[in-house]
């Protein structure tokens, strides 16, 4: 006796579903918003480890095992609240982040933004500025999932008074044409394309999670105008780089760089963070340490509860960490450069509360890195010189 024709297709359903992989499409809500009191922790693993990892092309059902990175740095972000700032007036909160002094933020119903940056520029590492971005830029979008893309672009603009930059740019090359205007306007263009290409099962440190990976792709464009009292501004952008050649790497139209992010839901970090060049060579490997709890497990397991006070700092700065076991502690201070510029005497101590204090007064204004080294690794805070 022939079966119903309903009961034929159960086989044929039963093959399929042992077929179907079993990671689930990811759809990011808001829940994945950093809030005002968030930090957000991460490490950056080492230059070994990060040559030896490699990307898969876009799909859906994937598996990334990046394993047990080493760990180079570990970095805390925490997020302040922001209220009656006189130049960024539509943030609500601000990131000290790994790569500018401060970013400032607002949230909306559709996306997070960015609005604005207070750091440096390559020729003026010394000089902390700030500058907004227009339009905002989104860095993260509710309700997303896999298969979205997003195209945006951003302007950034700086007017800076010439005898206001550096002795040794106006006493360089390019000084003899510099010296003859007053006025210098930086205009920094992004061009940003994000898609999201990828979903599926992440392994990391033991873990699994379930992520949508998106891809950022970003050129920059800077260009530099000069005017001279009530003419009209004009664009200096190639004569400045043929006085000085060594202008190329941040002048003018820049070769094409990325991220890959890894998301998970409620997660207010990327897993993992991989920057990348035009070529697609890994650059800079970034990722998740821990839960987002007061127990979180640290990179440096000798050092707990680091805070750095007062932040920005005009002469004297305090550091105060937890000591979990008895030990010596070495304190240095690096430029953006990442060149060491200060180390002070080791710090021994029992297990508790321990506490540094340390003076710049004679440092140039600008963005450093406090680090705090111990045996089992290393603990940086960035310092803002005013």
């Amino acid at each position: 006796m022939q079966r119903p024709l309903r009961y034929r297709w159960i086989p044929l359903l039963l093959l399929i579903g042992s077929l179907t992989p079993g990671s689930a499409q990811i759809t990011l809500s808001s829940a994945y918003f950093p809030e005002v009191g968030d930090s957000l922790l991460t490490n950056q693993a080492t230059d070994t480890y990060q040559a030896g990892i490699s990307f898969q092309p876009p799909g859906e059902n994937l598996t990334w095992d990046f394993g047990t990175p080493d760990v180079r740095y570990a970095f805390t972000e925490v997020l302040e609240a922001v209220t009656n700032d006189t130049f960024f007036l539509d943030a609500e909160a601000r990131l000290s982040s790994a790569a500018f002094a401060y970013e400032y933020y607002q949230r909306t119903d559709s996306s997070y933004n960015m609005v604005g940056l207070v750091g440096t520029l390559p020729f003026l590492r010394d000089t902390v500025l700030a500058t907004r971005l227009n339009p905002p830029r989104p860095v993260k979008r509710n309700n997303v999932t896999y298969g979205d893309r997003f195209a945006s672009t951003s302007v950034r603009e700086l007017r800076i008074h010439v005898d206001s930059l550096p002795a040794e740019i106006r006493q360089g090359t390019a000084g003899s044409v510099l010296g003859l205007y007053d006025s210098l306007r930086v205009v920094n263009t992004s061009v940003r394309n994000d898609d999201f290409d990828a979903y599926g099962t992440l392994l990391l440190n033991g873990k699994a999670y379930e992520v949508l990976r998106e891809k950022r792709v970003e050129q920059l464009e800077t260009r530099v105008y000069l005017k001279a009292g009530d003419t009209e501004y004009a664009d200096f952008t190639d004569l400045i780089k043929t006085f000085d050649a060594s202008s190329g790497q941040y002048l003018g139209l820049q070769p094409e760089e990325g991220t890959y992010y890894f998301w998970a839901q409620g997660v207010k970090e990327p897993i993992v963070e991989i920057e990348f060049d035009e070529n697609e060579r890994p650059t800079t490997f970034l990722y998740i340490r821990g839960e987002r709890t007061p127990t979180s497990v640290q990179a440096d397991e000798a050092l707990q509860n680091v805070s750095l006070q007062p932040n920005p700092v005009s002469e004297k700065f305090t550091v105060r960490y937890d000591l979990m076991d008895a030990g010596e502690i070495q304190p240095a201070l690096y430029d953006s450069r990442g060149r060491q510029v200060r180390q002070w005497a080791p710090q021994r101590g029992v297990p508790g509360r321990q506490r540094f204090e340390g003076e710049l007064g004679d440092l140039t204004a600008g963005v450093y890195f406090f680090e705090l080294k111990s045996r089992s690794g290393r603990t940086v805070r960035k310092l803002i010189k005013q």
